[in-house]
């Protein structure tokens, strides 16, 4: 099986610690104030208090930060969909630490619609998670601000139709795009696999990928290339066929 092998740094080494989430005040619902072009068309600003939750992911706290010892916050807001699914996350402020571990709960949580004039809307809504090691000491600085926002948008659903499971050695395919690592990985100097399931149409084009055992900045990385390859289409009994196979991304400090 042919894999990408990249120089680059930073895997989620997360370790179960105490990850405690804030619920701040942010007034009634207005007309939300864009923070990345068309981000907010048509959304709703709420209070946190008026999203009621499904579940609620705990982010884990970073492994880096514990040797380190090191506390801090994450201020995130998060965009719902009309079905109460996060379909945008922009952090606002938070130490680099605790960007990819916030971001991944945020994403991870699920909330009822929010509902005005008895119609679901977007809505959006800031969150703080915090992160302290213990209950002694004064408090952690307050976060760098993010100007502009570090954005980060849901995955696209799974295309619809059949698609025909084989092995990616089955496929001929070149590699066409390099899979760039996100620059803030690469300071923190560790390694990482990224297990991922492409689908590709009748013309051998990738259309979707799907992670398997994969977290950020990960999964923006490899989900990022229109084509990571050019494959030739997958045939059955003469005539092409939609097909999707795993594939690894190993990501190696060389």
């Amino acid at each position: 099986m042919r894999q990408i092998v990249l120089v680059i740094g930073w895997v989620l080494g997360w370790s179960v610690a105490a990850a405690e989430p804030e619920v701040p005040v942010v007034g009634a619902p207005t007309s939300a104030q864009p923070t990345a072009e068309g981000a907010s068309e048509g959304v709703v600003e709420v209070k946190r208090a008026e999203v009621t939750p499904k579940s609620r992911e705990v982010p884990r706290y970073p492994a880096e930060a514990r040797l380190m010892s090191t506390e801090g916050s994450c201020k995130v807001r998060i965009i719902l969909d009309t079905t109460g699914q996060p379909e945008r996350v922009e952090v606002l402020a938070c130490d680099p630490y605790f960007i990819w571990t916030s971001v991944d709960a945020a994403m991870k949580s699920r909330f009822h619609p929010v509902i005005v004039n008895g119609e679901p809307v977007r809505a959006a809504f800031i969150y703080v998670y915090k992160f302290k090691l213990s209950g002694d000491g004064p408090p952690p600085p307050p976060p760098p601000v993010l100007d502009p926002p570090f954005v980060i948008e849901a995955l696209p659903p799974i295309p619809e139709g059949r698609f025909r499971e084989v092995s990616f050695t089955e496929l001929t395919c070149d590699q066409l795009a390099q899979v760039a690592f996100p620059e803030q990985a690469l300071a923190a100097g560790f390694e990482s696999q990224c297990r991922v399931m492409l689908y590709f149409n009748a013309q051998g084009e990738v259309i979707h990928t799907e992670p398997l055992a994969c977290g950020e900045p990960f999964i923006s990385a490899v989900s990022a290339p229109d084509q990571p390859f050019l494959c030739q289409p997958m045939e059955r009994r003469g005539a092409a066929i939609p097909v999707k196979t795993e594939y690894t991304f190993n990501f190696e400090i060389r």
